[in-house]
């Protein structure tokens, strides 16, 4: 279970327009994030994902107990364009990219007594408002599906196939409805369609 463990979620607010953060509170984002570890962690065992990450000679059961760290940024359209440029070689705004921490090396490295950092999100808080009202949604209702997909593919998940798109759907259920909303939005399967 998740009880006795902390989640440290940084959230680096580059959003320049207000309006954005009336409806979703910093405290809301930290609770996503919590709530998609959780599932994770219950649905899964997110030491099960995270092990297969993990440094050869490594044994899974150190990991148990750990204190994690997610870094999650808003941004607007013109900052997430560029970083998708850059990152995916795609010219245009999307609504969240996931940088998982082991991305770049083999696996994770374990350090004793400093925080499991498995990555950041960045949202594009632009994108996700413009989903949510074509979706007819809340925008709280999309952030809490865009936390879930990104922090998926944080501990290994992927969509290439219909049977991945359809494990993480399943996943991405269960914790927006640990939010309290009772679908994906229906936009996502244009998402997996990608």
């Amino acid at each position: 279970t998740m009880r006795g463990r902390s989640l440290k979620v940084r959230t680096e607010l580059f959003n320049k327009t207000k309006e954005n953060f009336t409806e979703v509170s910093k405290s809301f984002y930290r609770q996503a994030v919590y709530e998609a570890v959780r599932i994770i962690d219950q649905k899964i065992g997110l030491f099960k994902c995270l092990g297969q990450m993990v440094n050869e000679g490594e044994k899974v059961e150190t990991l148990d107990q750990r204190k994690f760290e997610v870094e999650l940024s808003l941004v607007d359209d013109p900052a997430i364009h560029d970083l998708n440029k850059e990152f995916r070689q795609v010219d245009s705004p999307t609504d969240v990219l996931s940088f998982p921490a082991w991305e770049d090396e083999p696996a994770l490295l374990i350090y004793p007594d400093v925080h499991l950092y498995l990555g950041e999100i960045v949202i594009s808080l632009d994108t996700a408002k413009r989903q949510a009202q074509e979706d007819g949604i809340s925008l709280r209702h999309m952030v809490a599906w865009l936390v879930a997909h990104a922090m998926l593919h944080l501990v290994g998940f992927d969509h290439p196939t219909e049977e991945t798109r359809q494990i993480m759907r399943t996943y991405e259920l269960a914790i927006v409805e640990a939010m309290g909303f009772n679908s994906i939005p229906k936009m996502a399967a244009e998402v997996y369609a990608k």
